[in-house]
């Protein structure tokens, strides 16, 4: 489903330096879902261009756009975490620590 590609999309970014061009974010997710993508998921789309689970992360993009956890106004062919992400990882490691 298109929302298993929420959090290697989000993990991906952040072991990238919040900053990355397409093609490397795709190779460390594959790598990440690895375990679960599966034969149907590397066919192409009927357009013959675009592999399934390439279109899915695409999609998927969008609505991390569209959520505000990626910048929409990123440069063509560039994936960034956006500050309010980033903002929320901070917050949420500094609650995890025991004082």
């Amino acid at each position: 489903p298109q929302q298993a590609y929420r959090q290697p999309i989000l993990e991906a970014l952040y072991e990238l330096g919040g900053s990355a061009y397409v093609g490397d974010v795709l190779q460390m997710v594959e790598k990440k879902m690895k375990p679960i993508l599966n034969e149907v998921d590397y066919q192409k789309l009927p357009s013959g261009v675009d592999i399934r689970w390439h279109n899915t992360a695409m999609w998927e993009r969008l609505n991390l756009v569209k959520e505000g956890l990626l910048k929409s106004g990123s440069p063509n062919g560039i994936w960034e975490l956006s500050d309010r992400w980033i903002q929320e990882v901070e917050k949420t490691s500094k609650n995890l620590k025991v004082s």
